[in-house]
């Protein structure tokens, strides 16, 4: 069977047609320039691959036709697809239609990579064999599709696809799902990711979210609810420790995760670990990357790392760093690329009441005096060379945490260079 996929090339995506190209004849249009999606698709067996967009390569002889997220209705190789009537699959409905026979399991919800990090490192651990398809790196590969496994672990995105409007998670129609919390622009979504459960399933759903819990209630779909809260725990000497009622468990990540640990030990009982064998898990999980990831750079400097850009989420790893280090001085600096992100932050002026400094670097260059009106205090940067330099200059031994959030680029900053400078100053 021939498959044509046209997307920009992101890594997930193509990671995922590597998985299926022992089983399908893959062509593919990739409309970034990046010469490395090329090299990959060489390396798996896909000779077929083409950068930018051509409609000629569609042909009568192409059974299905996958778009990527950011593609339109007006791309010239769909429209060439829709004139042949192929049919045409957003990723999310191939990927349900590739698992639709195995128990599928979606996680969603802003802590989603941390929840489902947490879920494949407890199967990996117990050697329990899962697929998995993830849109975060939470392991050494984004996704594992084989025919073995009785369950697919989906980490679930709400955002649209440009060519339905549709929330991407909504093809998946899991069994088992959970929900962490979600932002108020967003209900519409997860209340239609809801109704798309199938009837009977399971819906893990986080009580301490009103938002969500008001979904939850008002939901016709019958399903069996199964809502959590926050584990109990306490913080020693910088050290999470997980209280049960087999005693204590020295944690390798912050009590903030505390919600989603809770979540993920509900996910895990539903496909057959018990709570103790989660807890022996659990306790080597050292975490994420990019997801509030620790570095101790010297004595007194931590760098934490974490991609929280929504102002749900910037608030939640300012407390829960905050909580975990309360005698550092704590630097929030604050990447913000895009105009509608930096909106959101803008109408929650209190999200950085806890820190002790608030650095904020964006391109937008326009939104300066607005930034500086909402946050008087802030330093603000539109300069990248200029960023980049306050980042490299900072004092080892000042007794501080420097929480860089980004959404992925973290301003290009050189972590390798910036180690090496920290640790070269003298203590």
């Amino acid at each position: 069977m021939r498959v044509h996929i046209i997307f920009e090339g992101e890594l997930f995506l193509q990671q995922f047609i590597g998985e299926l190209s022992g089983k399908y004849i893959f062509s593919v249009s990739v409309s970034s320039s990046n010469p490395q999606n090329l090299d990959y698709f060489s390396k798996v067996g896909i000779s077929d691959c083409y950068q930018g967009t051509n409609a000629d390569r569609i042909t009568n002889d192409i059974q299905s036709i996958i778009v990527g997220k950011t593609i339109n209705n007006d791309n010239p190789e769909v429209l060439k697809a829709r004139e042949l009537n192929i049919p045409i699959y957003s990723y999310g409905e191939f990927l349900y239609k590739e698992c639709k026979m195995k128990t599928r399991v979606v996680i969603t919800g802003h802590t989603k990579p941390l929840i489902t990090a947490m879920v494949l490192h407890t199967m990996a651990y117990h050697n329990r064999k899962v697929d998995y398809f993830t849109e975060t790196l939470v392991l050494d590969k984004y996704c594992s599709l084989t025919d073995r496994a009785e369950f697919v672990l989906i980490e679930g995105n709400h955002q649209q696809m440009a060519s339905t409007q549709q929330p991407i998670f909504l093809a998946y129609q899991p069994t088992l799902a959970l929900i962490d919390t979600i932002e108020s622009s967003e209900s519409g979504a997860y209340q239609s990711f809801i109704d798309t459960l199938t009837k009977g399933g399971i819906l893990i759903y986080n009580q301490q979210d009103s938002l969500l819990f008001s979904l939850v209630e008002n939901t016709e779909n019958q399903l069996r609810m199964l809502p959590y809260m926050q584990e109990t725990y306490e913080i020693n000497d910088q050290t999470t420790y997980l209280i049960t009622s087999e005693g204590e468990i020295p944690l390798m990540i912050m009590g903030g995760c505390m919600e989603s640990l809770s979540g993920a030990k509900w996910i895990c009982q539903n496909m057959g670990v018990d709570e103790q064998d989660f807890y022996e898990a659990i306790a080597t999980f050292e975490g994420v990357k990019n997801y509030l990831e620790k570095e101790q750079l010297s004595d007194n400097f931590i760098l934490i790392k974490d991609n929280a850009q929504k102002p749900k989420e910037v608030q939640f790893s300012i407390t829960t760093v905050k909580e975990q280090y309360p005698t550092y001085s704590l630097t929030a600096c604050i990447e913000i690329q895009e105009e509608m992100i930096l909106e959101e932050l803008l109408s929650f002026s209190k999200v950085f009441n806890k820190v002790d400094k608030v650095v904020i670097y964006t391109p937008l260059s326009s939104q300066r005096e607005r930034i500086k009106e909402v946050f008087p205090h802030s330093e603000i940067y539109t300069d990248k060379d200029d960023f980049q330099s306050y980042i490299y200059q900072k004092n080892p031994r000042k007794k501080e945490i420097l929480l860089f959030m980004s959404k992925d680029s973290y301003a290009n900053i050189d972590f390798g260079l910036f180690s090496e400078i920290i640790t070269s100053q003298p203590k």
